[in-house]
């Protein structure tokens, strides 16, 4: 069974009370995106030590495992109420530390050298936060001396070139994820919560956390029905929107523009029906190799998807926090597939006995060649 931890900290991370009488909590995290945490406390808890954006930190040992520090999150809603029994509760709640970034725009102007940026993606991640929420911010916007750092930068990701000014931070780092694996390199980002007075951002490629797919992982971790560590599995071979011929405009007006058509023959033979067309607009190409290129992207894009999902369960076998954890790439055996993909979500729920119910989401979206 495992043990928890929870701790109330004000906003400056000065430790207040251990959350040891509770009716229940909860917390989740996802890839990429801002998890959120939940405690409910007995009615007669000492409400004078619940802040605005008091620090709550969620450890997590499991059975066989080591103590760890699983969230750390800030307190954004207080919800007071009675129950039919006249029963008291105060629920707090709030986001876990990545949403910091939702609180920032990049706030400076087009054209800017920090608005305007060519660099590699994950490098250009951590400049966008220096300059909008740390060292390099203005003094109203730069949270260093509350423990906000930036990790050094790695240039493990492909250049890419980006203009941002005025846009919500949280956006523009979707759009230059989206870009860096559009590239062919996967990029994550976290704020770590190093203490509760330091916040470190991150960023990594191939995966957040550790490699153990089979064949190729340490420590491989293999899912299924079998192993009875797999519930609600779900595969889709989607072709609806399959596209095998594209034909490309490059310069050009009327029957003198360039075109280039290109096809995939392997995915066209496979119906007698199955030629599907796209027009792809090339006129910024100045040569048949560009609008060929253009072409063959389209190309590549129209490819029918592979679709998988399924919860992956903490069991005696594979123990969450131990075996794997959050972040990590995994394999999934299902009718005959095996598949590899990131835990890319978890949630952990205790009720008010101790009992705990973990539950991670495995997704894999590839193209059918």
């Amino acid at each position: 069974m495992s043990e928890h931890e929870c701790w109330l900290h004000d906003p400056y991370g000065n430790r207040l009370a251990l959350l040891d009488t509770t009716h229940g909590f909860g917390y989740a995290r996802v890839v990429n995106s801002v998890g959120w945490w939940g405690i409910e406390l007995p009615g007669d808890f000492d409400d004078s030590l619940l802040k605005i954006d008091g620090i709550v930190e969620f450890w997590r040992k499991p059975q066989g495992g080591a103590l760890a520090l699983q969230i750390s999150g800030t307190l954004r809603v207080i919800t007071e109420s009675t129950d039919a029994q006249g029963v008291d509760k105060i629920l707090i709640e709030g986001p876990d530390v990545n949403e910091l970034l939702e609180r920032r725009i990049v706030a400076y102007a087009a054209a800017s050298s920090q608005a305007d940026k060519t660099d590699q993606a994950d490098d250009m991640l951590k400049a966008i936060a220096r300059e909008n929420l740390g060292s390099s911010a203005t003094a109203a916007r730069n949270l260093t001396a509350l423990g906000f750092t930036v990790h050094p930068d790695l240039a493990a990701g492909p250049s890419v070139t980006r203009g941002f000014a005025w846009r919500e931070v949280s956006r523009v780092y979707r759009e230059i994820v989206d870009a860096s694996a559009g590239l062919g390199t996967d990029l994550y980002w976290e704020i770590v919560p190093v203490s509760p007075t330091s916040f470190e951002l991150r960023t990594y490629t191939g995966q957040p956390g550790v490699d153990r797919s089979y064949g190729s992982g340490s420590n491989p971790v293999l899912f299924g029905l079998l192993w009875g560590n797999l519930a609600d599995p779900k595969l889709t071979r989607d072709y609806s929107q399959e596209i095998t011929t594209i034909y490309a405009g490059g310069q050009g007006e009327e029957a003198s523009r360039l075109i280039v058509e290109v096809s995939d023959a392997t995915r066209l033979n496979r119906s007698p029906w199955n030629r599907r067309e796209a027009f792809a607009d090339a006129r910024n190409e100045r040569d048949t190799d560009g609008v060929t290129a253009i072409a063959n992207a389209r190309l590549n894009d129209g490819k029918p998807r592979l679709r998988f999902s399924g919860k992956l369960l903490d069991t005696p076998q594979a123990v969450y926090g131990k075996d794997w954890n959050f972040g990590d790439r995994v394999t999934v055996e299902y009718r005959g597939r095996q598949l590899d993909g990131l835990v890319n979500a978890v949630t952990v729920k205790v009720d008010g006995e101790g009992n705990e119910t973990v539950e991670a989401r495995f997704e894999v979206e590839d193209a059918i060649a």
